[in-house]
């Protein structure tokens, strides 16, 4: 999510003031903003991470040995809330699945997949049972028929639809004990992470634009690889900048090869 965040930020830079594509993506970074993973369940062979707005990562874990390919499977539900197409809309809560779903750290990754389709399962039983009670309460009401309800899940393909599955290299999943890295210096500070890193400096801060905007200039990773690179050097090492200024800092970049760039606010 911060990757793809960053990247977006860098591609709206770019692009005229005015632009209408440039528009539309601050208008969705606004909008995804704080959607970040808020709980996370961990185990040996399976991490499952959710957020509050309606998405679940699913994700294998390399274990020993190492796995070259692992999968991970994201179950959202967020276009089934945003376009209010189920009225009641608590059984598609991604909070309430995965109550539901019941994950536990014990699972495989198999295994808690199979509690998510489960789960679905359920929430969609929810929603016909709920539009039956409701259209025997409210008969002139606008509540959905069970027939309405059963059309919508199956242009939904639910649950099948709700879920994404592919493929990646067991380097795009962070280690069972990830924790994202603060790091600092003299003049200035960011956060490492396993798949992108962010810095300012103290003269890049621009007040009103982070209050008005939650947007401030920064320096970002320009690749998944350089990210981890930085990350590793300073989870080995949390105090290896931690005297250096924000020249010192980039040079010290440059010299292990890992690579950043300038992103300015877009009104700049």
């Amino acid at each position: 999510m911060t990757q793809l965040r960053s990247e977006a930020l860098h591609i709206a830079s770019k692009l005229p003031k005015g632009n209408e594509t440039r528009r539309k993506i601050l208008a969705s970074l606004k909008e995804a903003r704080g959607g970040e993973w808020k709980n996370t369940i961990q185990g040996d062979k399976m991490r499952a991470r959710w957020d509050d707005y309606g998405t679940l990562l699913i994700e294998e874990m390399p274990g020993k040995p190492v796995k070259r390919k692992v999968r991970r499977n994201q179950f959202s539900t967020q276009w089934a809330l945003r376009s209010q197409r189920f009225n009641p809309s608590g059984p598609v809560l991604i909070l309430n699945i995965v109550e539901d779903a019941n994950l536990r750290p014990s699972m495989s990754y198999d295994q808690a997949v199979a509690a998510m389709h489960h789960a679905l399962d359920m929430a969609a039983d929810k929603l016909r049972s709920e539009a039956v009670r409701l259209q025997e309460k409210y008969p002139d009401g606008s509540y959905q028929t069970p027939d309405v309800v059963d059309t919508i899940l199956k242009k939904m393909n639910w649950p099948q639809g709700v879920g994404s599955e592919d493929t990646v290299s067991f380097l795009e999943v962070e280690p069972k004990d990830y924790k994202s890295v603060t790091f600092g210096g003299r003049d200035f500070g960011g956060t490492a992470e396993w798949d992108t890193f962010t810095f300012s400096s103290e003269d890049m801060k621009d007040e009103w634009m982070a209050q008005m905007e939650g947007m401030r200039a920064t320096y970002s990773s320009t690749s998944k690889g350089a990210a981890r690179k930085l990350f590793k050097l300073l989870k080995a090492n949390p105090d290896a900048v931690k005297r250096m200024d924000v020249d010192q800092f980039k040079k010290f970049l440059d010299q292990s090869k890992v690579g950043y760039r300038y992103n300015p606010t877009v009104w700049r």
